[in-house]
């Protein structure tokens, strides 16, 4: 098998192959890129219990063993945009649970199941606040992306939230991090394809990697995600995932 099966063992795995490939990078010059010496630095279970208090908020068991085993890095990147440190980055994790919030706001959805689409503005804004109060709360990963905090279990999906253009990025948090992290991979987890048309050379997921994507958007649901599901569904128009293998 090409990855662990088991999560936690997927977990220690993912973080060794990603600190291999930084340690093989060029110094890089940009802030948002790992230097040679980048490591993962992991939470204790006392600590995650505290930021659930302080920022009231429940996180998924897997998000948790997330946490214990990578959470951030021993680097700081600009802007945050990267695994930011729950513990010390206390602005970053305020704007960052609040950006769902202002960003779908603006775009002034309406859902289908809302009905007809009112007149007025303020009965717009106050029909999207009760659904967002009502809405399992959203926990930020990396940059805009998001696991869905109920039902509190594993397996969750991770969202990427941009205003109204929300959509699903991993349908959980292995399927997320192996689609998030493609570049930082070991080789072996790939075949390199000759394009013919523009004459140069891509890599592709070998096909137990493609078959395990594959399989987590064909037999998943956006029906099944409470609230947030009806809203992927409606701003993902006509668009539907192709597997690569047949």
């Amino acid at each position: 098998m090409l990855v662990p099966e088991n999560f936690t063992d997927f977990l220690f795995w993912f973080k060794e192959a990603t600190e291999a490939s930084w340690a093989k990078q060029e110094l890089q010059s940009d802030e948002n890129i790992a230097p040679l010496n980048a490591k993962w630095v992991g939470m204790n279970e006392s600590e995650i219990d505290e930021i659930e208090k302080k920022y009231q908020i429940k996180f998924p068991p897997d998000y948790r063993e997330f946490l214990k085993i990578l959470h951030t890095v021993n680097f700081k990147p600009k802007d945050g945009q990267f695994f930011f440190n729950w513990l010390e980055n206390e602005q970053v994790v305020v704007d960052k649970l609040n950006w769902p919030y202002f960003s779908i706001s603006q775009d002034r959805i309406w859902l289908k199941s809302w009905g007809t689409i009112p007149d007025s503005q303020d009965e717009i804004v106050n029909r999207f606040n009760k659904w967002y109060r009502e809405a399992p709360k959203l926990v930020p990963i990396f940059g805009h992306r998001y696991i869905i905090s109920e039902p509190c279990k594993g397996g969750n999906p991770i969202l990427s939230v941009v205003g109204s253009d929300t959509i699903i990025y991993g349908w959980d948090l292995k399927h997320y991090l192996l689609s998030e992290f493609s570049e930082n991979m070991p080789d072996e987890l790939f075949e390199k394809f000759y394009d013919e048309e523009d004459g140069s050379w891509s890599n592709d997921y070998k096909d137990e990697i493609q078959d395990f994507f594959d399989s987590n958007w064909l037999n998943s649901s956006y029906d099944a995600i409470p609230y947030w599901g009806e809203l992927i569904k409606q701003s993902g128009g006509s668009w539907k995932y192709q597997p690569r293998r047949k």
